[in-house]
């Protein structure tokens, strides 16, 4: 029985252990379940986690305040999103977690990353990788300095140039008749519209004998400033490489102009590339000398377009960063203008027929001509090109490449060409090499012609020369000045050799005095050698003034010079020079000349005078010239007269204020007429020209607003510039209007005043009492005007016809509206040099249809002046 029941027992016993088990696996895995779904839908409730507000510091730079999570480990998660406003590139391999129905990243994930917490002070310091922090890109050239605020004209324009010189000849010669005189008149014509531009040149010509009348050059020009290039149909000179012609043709061309875009650096350029772990200095030195400074930001960065004139330059760069630790590296760097940048064309492509007799025939044209070069920057250390020419039966085509030696050992160029004519083909070949440093320069060339080479300008006869050679040496010290050395030979197949052995040494006596020595000694063919010796002395003062003493010994004779001279103002004033010589030949009677030349650049003209008066004992010869030189120009509505035009030119009008001195790039250029204009003639076409006026030369009445204007004119354009200066004065008085016989202060009301379109509102004060500026409020201004180019020839144009943002003397209507009407009045700004004007009372008179002027039209009806009327 015990047995039994024990055993019974022990079965029940273990079948309810079997199932227990059961209903635990049971509940285990419903409670895995819903701790899954608690965990997803409610995140925060299965783990202790809190949300802070913190300032986070990226690599030592301040982010700014972001939201973060940390749970009760202390671990910080981060919202994914935030790393891109961090300027984080988080790594593929980041994790994130989803909480507060968000992606967070845990801090403690990124094994590349550094984090320290301030608790008490709530900052998290980020350090970052540098290549998962934004690249920095800096550009050294000047291009968005120079062309930041400059404004670029496109008005019609034109200018008309003219020159009348008259000439005076008195020679000893038996061949020319004494006291020959000439008259002579130049016009050069041009205009433009958007991108074309016309130029034409002519010369009339005129003496005792005969009169001519010669057209020189005229062509039109397209511009196509995105593409830098123009296209020419007309008149043109044309290249065709170091072993071709330069020849002048009638016809069609087109060619890359880079000096549209002076900022664009067309030379090979120094890059550098980097990485600064924090807020870093970068110094850039040139041979010890600091030529830059920029800022950048933790991270990768990137210097482009490091220039230099050129030569080998040591560039240093250091960084340095905010705790002073500094990183230097070193480059040997050749900067070549004979180079092009990497991927830069150079070109002109130009077809047409040769024009004889250039200068004293106007319309000779003879056979069709071709002519055209080609360069390419291949590399940022090699450049290759060709050329080509052909006309009457003459065709010459060559090929170029420039490139720098290795270890920056300066410039080798090699250029070889063929040609052929009706009867012969010959060929020619060039090799140079230069070399240029902070001390030492050299250079060296080798030119060989075959007798039958030939091209365009030599015509089918086969070329004179055979060869030409050439090698060149200088050496500068700080203390002793430099040295040179040179040595040129050339041999021609018709009249032998020519050999020229130099050697020169200049050194600086003072800042301003130079002294020179040059010795050479030439032999040519079998003739004795030719030993000289120059000596000179160079003086320029700061002021302009300038002083030049030379004397000269040969086998032949000595002679001596002085010239002293003064520099051309670009504005009004007086410039000029003199030139007195004396040469003692051994062949011949000494001579003496002495040739004294004066300009005078006047508001309107320029005025000329030169004489030259040569005397030995055989030859004597006066020649004597006056002139003068104006120009007529219009641009936008425009016009005026200047001295002539050069480039570019512009009207600067300064509101209505006479004798501004105005400066273009820190010289005065001349000073405002009554209307307060200026004509500028001489502005350099795609250049920045900074106009401006001194604050000091604008009386105490008046405001300033423009003080400089900058501007990046096209070629032969013309242009509109206002500076902003407005003469301050107030009018002031009280205003009333009557009722019942009865005078009542129009206290705190507002007046409008019509100015032309404009419409000035001022309030009154206790007592009826006003102020009126004349000037315009900013706002009332702004609202007035209709052009929003204020530089353009035509918002100048309405500004002055509008009166400009200040009031004209004169008399102007007014209105005020009352409790139950309205009522006008005029008000007086008189001409006057007062600032302030009392105007006494003022009535201010009720319009009709006012209250008041309908009581007083029935006090009219019941009075007696319309008793007596009836």
């Amino acid at each position: 029985m015990c047995k039994r029941e024990c055993a019974l027992s022990k079965s029940e016993r273990s079948n309810r252990t079997a199932f227990t088990s059961k209903e635990r696996k049971v509940s285990f895995f419903f409670l895995a379940i819903l701790l899954l779904i608690s965990s997803v839908f409610y995140p925060v409730q299965g783990w202790s986690q809190e949300q802070i507000i913190v300032n986070i510091h990226v690599n030592g730079v301040p982010k700014g305040d972001f939201f973060i999570l940390r749970d009760s480990q202390g671990e910080l998660f981060v919202n994914r999103n935030d790393f891109s406003q961090l300027g984080i590139d988080l790594p593929e391999n980041a994790v994130s977690v989803e909480m507060e129905q968000d992606r967070y990243v845990a801090l403690s994930s990124l094994s590349q990353f550094k984090t320290e917490f301030d608790e008490k002070q709530l900052v998290l310091f980020i350090m970052s990788p540098v290549e998962l922090l934004p690249r920095t890109n800096i550009d050294l050239s000047a291009k968005k300095i120079g062309l930041k605020d400059a404004y670029t004209p496109r008005e019609n324009s034109f200018f008309l140039n003219y020159a009348l010189n008259y000439s005076y000849f008195d020679y000893s010669y038996d061949t020319l008749p004494e006291g020959n005189d000439q008259f002579m008149l130049v016009n050069k014509f041009g205009s433009r519209s958007g991108n074309f531009f016309f130029i034409t040149d002519t010369q009339y010509t005129k003496n005792d004998l005969t009169s001519d009348f010669l057209r020189l050059m005229s062509y039109v020009t397209y511009e196509r400033p995105h593409h830098l290039q123009w296209i020419t149909l007309g008149d043109m000179f044309a290249i065709s490489g170091n072993l071709g012609s330069t020849i002048n043709i009638g016809g069609l061309g087109i060619s890359k102009v880079y000096r549209m875009d002076p900022y664009l650096i067309r030379q090979p350029t120094l890059d550098f590339s980097g990485a600064a772990a924090l807020p870093s200095q970068v110094d850039i030195y040139v041979d010890g000398i600091l030529s830059g400074r920029q800022n950048i930001q933790p991270g990768q960065f990137d210097i482009r377009n490091l220039n230099y004139y050129g030569g080998t330059r040591d560039v240093e760069l250091v960084i340095r960063d905010a705790f002073g630790i500094e990183q230097r590296f070193l480059y040997s760097v050749y900067f070549a203008r004979t180079l092009l940048k990497h991927q830069l064309h150079e070109y002109s492509y130009n077809i047409g027929w040769l024009r004889d007799q250039y200068g004293t025939k106007s319309n000779e044209y003879d056979k069709l001509a071709f002519s055209a070069f080609h360069r390419y920057g291949a590399t940022d250390w090699l450049t290759i090109g060709a050329s080509a020419e052909a006309a009457d039966d003459i065709y010459n085509a060559s090929i170029q490449t420039t490139f720098l030696m290795p270890w920056t050992a300066g410039v080798v160029t090699l250029e070889l060409a063929g040609s052929e004519n009706a009867e012969n083909t010959g060929w020619a070949g060039s090799v140079s090499h230069s070399y240029q440093s902070r001390k030492f320069g050299s250079s060296a060339v080798f030119t060989k012609y075959s007798h039958d080479y030939s091209t365009i300008a030599s015509g089918s006869s086969p070329a004179n020369m055979d060869y030409v050679a050439g090698i060149s040496a200088s050496y500068y010290m700080s203390r002793w000045g430099s040295f040179s050395l040179g040595y040129s030979q050339q041999k021609a197949y018709d009249f032998g050799e020519r050999k020229t052995a130099s050697a020169s040494y200049s050194y600086n006596l003072t800042r301003l005095l130079t002294l020179g020595i040059i010795t050479q000694a030439i032999k040519t063919g079998n003739n004795d050698t030719d030993y000289q010796l120059y000596i000179s002395l160079n003086y320029h003062s700061p002021t302009g003034f300038r002083a030049y003493a030379q004397h000269q010994s040969t086998d032949d004779g000595n002679s001596q010079k002085i010239q002293i001279s003064k520099d051309q103002p670009i504005g009004e004033g007086w410039g000029g020079n003199i030139l007195a010589s004396r040469a003692e030949r051994t062949a011949a009677d000494t001579t003496y000349i002495v040739n004294p030349r004066a300009q005078y650049n006047a508001r309107h003209l320029t005025y000329t005078w030169d004489s030259y008066f040569q005397d030995s004992d055989d030859v004597r010869q006066n020649v004597h010239r006056a002139g003068l030189a104006g120009s007529l120009v219009y641009a936008g509505g425009f016009w005026g007269m200047s001295r002539p035009v050069n480039d570019s030119f512009a009207f600067v009008r300064v509101d209505r204020l006479a004798d501004v001195p105005v400066t273009i790039n820190g010289q005065v250029v001349g000073e405002t007429d009554r209307e307060g204009l200026l004509i500028i003639p001489t502005l350099r076409s795609y250049n920045v020209n900074d106009i401006s006026m001194k604050a000091n030369d604008i009386p105490m009445e008046y405001s300033i607003s423009g003080l400089n204007r900058k501007i990046f004119p096209p070629v032969w354009s013309g242009s509109c510039i206002a500076l902003e200066a407005q003469k301050l004065s107030a009018v002031t008085g009280t205003l009333f209007m009557k009722k019942d016989g009865k005078k009542i202060q129009l206290e705190y009301v507002e007046i409008a005043m019509k100015v032309g379109e404009k419409e000035l509102l001022s309030p009154t004060g206790k007592g009826g009492e006003f102020y009126l500026e004349n000037s315009f409020g900013e706002d009332d201004a702004a609202a007035a005007e209709t052009v929003v180019d204020k530089q353009s020839c035509n918002a100048i144009a309405q500004m002055i016809k509008a009166g400009g943002s200040t009031i004209p003397p004169g008399t102007y209507k007014a209105r005020v509206e009352y409790n139950g009407g309205e009522c006008g009045f005029a008000v007086t700004f008189p001409e006057t040099e007062e600032v302030i004007t009392e105007l006494g009372e003022i009535e201010c008179v009720a319009s009709a249809g006012s209250p008041q002027q309908a009581k007083k039209k029935i006090l009219l009806l019941r009075g007696k002046p319309l008793l007596r009327r009836l």
